[in-house]
């Protein structure tokens, strides 16, 4: 996470392309990676580690036998709300 004007942001999503196709690994609040291709496994998430247990540079491409070398292609970060 980062700060910028007292706004802290979070890397919620990676969206890869490669090969003609999208895929995309969601990140959710507890840092649980979900990895997400609608052509697979009935279009549902599958559980792909947590940010703790991964080198940050492993998330630049999607390298393993279901990604076929997809390249990141997007970020998308989240505002931090804290409740008061």
């Amino acid at each position: 996470s980062f700060r910028i004007n007292h706004i802290s942001w979070r890397l919620a999503s990676i969206i890869y392309f490669g090969d003609y196709h999208f895929v995309m690994r969601h990140i959710d609040n507890k840092g649980d990676i979900w990895y997400h291709d609608g052509m697979t496994n009935n279009g549902k998430g599958r559980l792909d580690g947590n940010v703790q247990n991964i080198d940050a540079r492993a998330l630049n491409e999607c390298r393993d036998d279901r990604c076929r070398r997809k390249v990141m292609t997007m970020a998308l970060y989240s505002a931090i709300v804290q409740m008061e």
